[in-house]
């Protein structure tokens, strides 16, 4: 199953987690790239929407986050704009969804989750995640809640336990922003031998 997952720590460094796997017309394929990246201190998680992720990651000019703007005011110009390019560069309608998935955000200690019609969620968790598995990576987020452990370490269950329950055995990356934004540093880089 492909999944991104995404945890807050109390700091306000936000980790994430995804696979390596890409769905599409019922056949499965590992990609050479992780399906996480951080752009511009901010951290993006991908399940499905390829070309949105490449479109973030390669040609989309990022709006300014002026002083004094709300961060939940900013995401929505942010999501407006990508709008905008990618119908520009012939990918969206503007008034459509789409049901390649959802995508996870991190930006300025806070996860955002941006559902396939592109309204901007803030759960009360410090932790969400999205994609086929993201049902079950919830529940083990739920179980480990109040465990005390190292937040990569967190991750890696997680993504250990989606990997052992489901046909993905392939690969996955962890990334970390830190709580002041500065460049994702990998933490975990696993690939599993089929």
């Amino acid at each position: 199953m492909t999944c991104v997952i995404s945890y807050k720590d109390e700091d306000g460094n936000i980790y994430m987690g995804g696979d390596s796997v890409f769905i599409a017309d019922d056949q499965l394929f590992t990609l050479g790239h992780p399906k996480i990246f951080v752009k511009e201190k901010m951290i993006f998680g991908f399940s499905g929407l390829l070309r949105i992720n490449q479109a973030i990651q390669y040609t989309f000019d990022f709006p300014m986050h002026t002083s004094g703007m709300e961060d939940i005011k900013y995401l929505y110009l942010f999501i407006s704009s990508l709008l905008i390019h990618l119908q520009e560069s012939g990918f969206a309608q503007m008034d459509s969804a789409f049901d390649e998935g959802s995508f996870l955000i991190g930006y300025n200690k806070n996860i955002y989750l941006i559902t396939e019609d592109f309204q901007i969620l803030q759960t009360n968790k410090n932790y969400v995640a999205t994609g086929i598995g993201g049902d079950f990576a919830i529940g083990s987020f739920y179980i480990l809640e109040n465990q005390i452990l190292d937040p990569t370490l967190r991750l890696k269950i997680v993504l250990d336990g989606l990997s052992e329950f489901s046909f993905n055995k392939k690969s996955y990356t962890i990334l970390k922003l830190d709580c002041q934004g500065n460049s994702g540093k990998k933490l975990v880089s696993i690939n599993k031998k089929d």
